[in-house]
């Protein structure tokens, strides 16, 4: 399990960031209900900026591994995803993305009203 950011790594920061927190999870160092360190101090601590860490924050939020509430500490999920959960959300996920790729293109194809 990887504890830093790898610059030559093809992935964006914040998904290095991600993976590292999920790993952490995985690996039991943060156990589900627990609080975990704040943005600012994992931030730091990979020697990322806070907004790149509250990308990461937000994406494990988007895949139910953390609990991210304004003006309350980051908790790890109480109940933690499983593959399947993760399979289902990713199908989801294509679907929606076909669905705007069909609106996307009825839009462009609709006739212009008067302006």
């Amino acid at each position: 399990m990887g504890d830093s950011i790898d610059r030559s790594d093809p992935r964006h920061v914040y998904q290095q960031a991600a993976d590292i927190v999920r790993d952490r999870i995985r690996a039991g160092i943060y156990e589900p209900g627990q609080d975990i360190p704040s943005m600012a101090k994992l931030g730091k601590k990979l020697g990322i900026s806070e907004l790149t860490m509250e990308r990461a924050f937000y994406q494990l939020r988007d895949q139910g591994w953390l609990v991210v509430r304004q003006g309350y500490p980051t908790q790890v999920a109480a109940q933690l995803p499983t593959a399947s959960t993760h399979s289902q959300l990713l199908a989801q996920a294509r679907d929606l993305a076909e669905r705007a790729a069909r609106l996307a293109q009825a839009l462009e194809a609709a006739p212009q009203g008067r302006q």
